[in-house]
């Protein structure tokens, strides 16, 4: 007798004879964005008692990384499945299961469809291509290249991962060179349909008048260029995108000049790129890296001329408005970087409304006997101990780590923090809330005009004193309360400023320099600013103009208000998200200055508790911080060696000393990491990583203690940064926990490696090349497991890692 369970493959166990998970994702097809969700595997099985006729019941799970080549490469994962089998039931059963049907549904985003393959038992196989119409066709030869094409990209993207779907099984889709050879050519026979798919570059397709997609500015073209990248193997990039598809479109060879400046060969990127910007003069992608490669050279005048043609010839790049307002900050000019901020567009987060109807079903799962699943469980396993460790216990933890808003920026709004970042690092945190004040009027400020407005059907009067005295005071209640409004008081640290420059002392500060004053300063001048915006408010009648409700509102806001800049420029109006990501630099920097706090407690603890020596010590850490905040307006060489160098948290404490003085869980100390990786301060972000570390080894029994999460994080900062040594020790704590976590192969002593990990090591291979980073993996100083970082090294040869013959 069998029972339910599959052998190595657990699944959601449907109510009845199943079809729940089939027609969620028949109705939700037209809503898949990019490459759509994982396959969807749905199994039938059949019951049979010792007595009676018996039921059948439907069961489902998710796989990524199947090879959609064809019918038979689909139908050879459902194939394995069925002879695998069902567990065995126990000896008491009174009765067993068999699979009597399984089925494949595996996402085209090109030709919008479900390549559907059904396997009958016994002896049938069918495969058919369902639309969301219901209506269905044959599967022609285009239809399966275009389906080994999105294949191949969902599991390069690691789509299925974040947020993770329930039962998902990963396979690697190409195991060879052969493959990779196979796909290449499949995915350059369709590039006149990879516009299909949609738009690779934020803000191109958003809104009511669209730009055009071209191959060069698609989803496809970008993944693509990924594939690649991720792994560090930009030759081969360089080669696919100038020779092999570059020929069919000029404008991709853009993607091998991003490969020429990762490569570091900037005149052959320079050479090419001129080449494309003179054949695509309209190419808003090319003249983005043709700025960025000028930036690169230190010709930041050139860079600017190329950044505004970008622009101009295409104003819903946000990439290109982005780039703009970092060119900005490089020359000093922080209103003018918050205007080309402002002027992008950014697209809302993209929502799965297929996941969320499918959640309730993971309360009925089976559960597949250990070390059955070989290997195919490492994804679901990491990403599901990861979103734990995020979680966190449910007592115990600080809310307002927690609940920092910058965790949920999308990425193009992360690309567009990072320039505050720079901006905050090089002018402060004065300064950009002045310079905020002096480009835009805020949506609160003037939020009372839609009230009058929208019960006004002909005419507006702007006449009553009064009413400017109340818009005014209401703009001063806004300013103390918005992220304006800085001073703050905390029971837990008694500390209340943040007003400050990032990385200045507020608390020493405002006890010798008077800083609240100078922060109420500070306010005074934008309430005064934002006073004066409303007495310039037009006092004569105002003309209802055509259109709906909102749109009137809002061109009547803009056309009332004749608000200047000091510069002479008519303010616009703040866009939200730029004001959501000013706010959420203010959080951090109020949870930073808590944290700083917290740190100068402890280290005047240990002062009392350990005497002269530590007094001595934090002394010296004292005056070279002191020494660092008085070049804050230095040049910006000199700002980014001190982004890299410097910590704007009192380092007289090293992660042992705090981790036994802290009361908080591991997940603070990971939370706070992530917060001084987002503000660009890597050796807090290391310190406070190293602290999580500590934490969960003492506390190795604790459900959901952040053990893997810091150890990944520092595997990424040590890869970027090329320290191979830090690196490899990261990689291998991350696999060990992989060995005692998740299932290997039969044949191999130790699991799969992660994505990350494969990627860090690929990484360094590029910057160092693989003869020293072979040196570093036999170094006696490091206790590390040689034989498993050697296995991904043989990889790095296989695959022509750059730097793989070095």
């Amino acid at each position: 007798m069998s029972s339910d369970v599959l052998h190595g493959t657990p699944e959601v166990i449907e109510k009845g004879t199943g079809g729940f998970a089939a027609e969620a994702r028949q109705r939700h097809l037209t809503n898949f964005s990019g490459f759509g969700p994982p396959d969807l595997v749905c199994i039938s099985k059949h019951w049979r008692g010792v007595v009676g006729k018996g039921v059948t019941q439907g069961y489902f799970h998710f796989v990524r990384g199947i090879k959609a080549e064809n019918t038979a490469s689909i139908s050879t994962y459902l194939g394995r499945l069925i002879k695998h089998g069902l567990e065995g039931a126990s000896w008491y059963s009174g009765g067993g299961y068999k699979i009597v049907s399984a089925a494949c549904r595996s996402y085209n985003s090109f030709s919008k469809c479900d390549i559907v393959v059904k396997v009958d038992v016994p002896g049938s196989v069918s495969s058919i291509a369902l639309f969301p119409d219901g209506h269905e066709e044959e599967t022609s030869e285009l239809i399966w290249k275009e389906a080994f094409v999105c294949s191949v990209l969902r599991a390069s993207e690691g789509v299925g991962e974040y947020p993770l779907y329930p039962c998902l099984v990963v396979f690697q889709p190409l195991d060879s060179l052969l493959d990779e050879k196979n796909f290449l050519v499949a995915a350059s026979e369709i590039i006149s349909r990879w516009p299909l798919v949609g738009s690779g570059r934020p803000g191109l397709v958003f809104g009511d008048n669209p730009s055009a997609v071209t191959p060069a500015t698609c989803l496809v073209a970008e993944a693509l260029f990924r594939y690649f990248a991720q792994d560090s193997r930009f030759e081969q990039a360089q080669k696919f995108f100038e020779i092999e598809v570059g020929g069919k479109d000029v404008e991709l060879k853009y993607f091998a000049c991003r490969a020429l400046k990762e490569l570091g060969n900037f005149s052959s990127a320079r050479s090419l790129i001129d080449t494309v910007v003179q054949e695509c003069p309209s190419s808003s992608a090319a003249l983005v890296m043709s700025s960025q490669l000028y930036l690169e050279t230190g010709q930041l005048d050139a860079a600017f001329i190329e950044a505004k043609k970008a622009v101009q010839v295409n104003e819903k790049d946000t990439l290109a408005w982005i780039h703009l307002a970092n060119l900005y900050v490089e020359k000093g000019d922080l209103v003018e970087s918050l205007i080309a901020l402002n002027a992008a567009i950014m697209e809302p987060p993209a929502l799965d409304p297929f996941l969320r109807e499918l959640l309730p079903a993971r309360k009925r799962m089976t559960k597949p006997l250990p070390n059955t699943s070989g290997g195919t469980d490492i994804i679901r396993v990491l990403a599901k101990r990861l979103h734990e460790e995020r979680i966190g216990p449910a007592t115990g933890v600080d809310e307002s780590l927690a609940e920092l808003s910058a965790t949920l920026m999308t990425d193009p709004e992360k690309q567009a923090y990072q320039v505050l970042v720079k901006a905050l690092n090089k002018f402060g945190w004065d300064e950009i809330l002045n310079a905020r004040s002096d480009a835009f009027i805020m949506e609160a400020d003037i939020s009372h005009l839609s009230e009058e407005q929208e019960t006004s059907t002909e005419q507006v009067h702007e006449t009553d004193e009064e009413k400017k005295q109340e818009a005014a005071s209401s703009s001063h209640e806004h300013a103390e309360s918005s992220v304006d409004s800085v001073a703050y008081s905390s029971p837990e640290t008694k500390y209340s400023e943040v007003h400050s420059s990032p990385g200045k002392d507020p608390s020493s500060s405002a006890e010798a320099n008077g800083t609240e004053g100078q922060t109420e300063n500070v306010a005074a001048k934008e309430n005064q600013v934002q006073e004066n915006d409303f007495s310039s408010v037009k006092e004569d009648k105002v003309r209802e103009v055509g259109g709906s409700s909102e749109q009137r509102i809002l061109k009547n806001k803009q056309m009332s208000l004749e608000v200047y800049s000091s510069r002479g420029h008519k303010k616009k109006m703040c866009t939200p998200w730029l004001d959501f990501l000013v706010n959420n630099m203010y959080e951090d920097l109020r949870a930073l200055a808590i944290w700083q706090a917290e740190d100068e407690q402890m280290a005047q603890n240990l002062r009392n508790t350990s005497g002269t020596s530590t007094s001595n010590t934090s002394a010296q850490t004292n005056q070279a911080s002191s020494s660092a905040l008085n070049n804050q307006n230095a040049t910006s060489s000199q700002t980014s060696q001190r982004q890299n160098g410097d910590s704007h948290i009192s380092q007289s404490l090293d992660a042992e000393q705090i981790a036994k003085q802290t009361k908080r869980p591991p997940v603070d100390w990971l939370r706070r990491g992530e917060l001084a990786r987002r503000i660009q301060r890597s050796s807090d972000a290391e310190r406070a990583f190293r602290i999580a570390i500590i934490l969960s080894s003492k506390n190795a029994g604790a459900e959901k203690s952040a053990t893997v999460s810091p150890w990944l994080s520092l595997l990424e900062m040590y890869a970027e940064d090329g320290f191979a040594s830090e690196a490899l020790v990261a990689a291998d704590a991350v696999w060990n926990f992989m060995d005692s976590h998740a299932d290997r192969v039969s044949t191999s002593s130790f699991t799969p490696p992660v994505p990350a990990v494969r990627r860090a090591i690929f990484k360094l291979v590029h910057k160092h090349g693989l003869h020293k980073i072979r040196e570093q993996v036999m170094d006696k100083r490091i206790t590390i497991n040689r034989h498993r970082i050697q296995s991904v090294l043989l990889d790095a040869v296989e695959w022509k890692v750059s730097g793989y013959d070095r």
